[in-house]
């Protein structure tokens, strides 16, 4: 189990759901009652899934088969930021 990590929000360019944790970037994959399952952003590659419950990492299952692209996941969040602060001060 692991505990006092963060996880950070982010959109992908399709805005679906999408987090970064330890400079890996996951997708959604499904949700139960309890948790929430996530998938590496590497589809068909890497096999590395996260469950978290809230924003609490709970498992990390399966190690990455790729380099860590922190700078890439960095580049995630801002961009988010970025498309959420454009959307909250839009004017008409």
């Amino acid at each position: 189990m692991v505990h006092m990590s963060v996880v950070q929000s982010t959109l992908s360019q399709r805005r679906k759901r999408k987090i970064v944790f330890e400079g890996y970037s996951y997708v959604f994959d499904r949700a139960t009652d309890a948790k929430e399952v996530w998938r590496c952003e590497e589809r068909g590659r890497c096999k590395a899934r996260l469950h978290t419950v809230g924003d609490n990492v709970v498992r990390k299952v399966r190690s990455h088969c790729h380099e860590l692209s922190a700078a890439r996941a960095e580049a995630a969040v801002v961009a988010t930021r970025v498309m959420r602060r454009a959307e909250e001060t839009m004017e008409m």
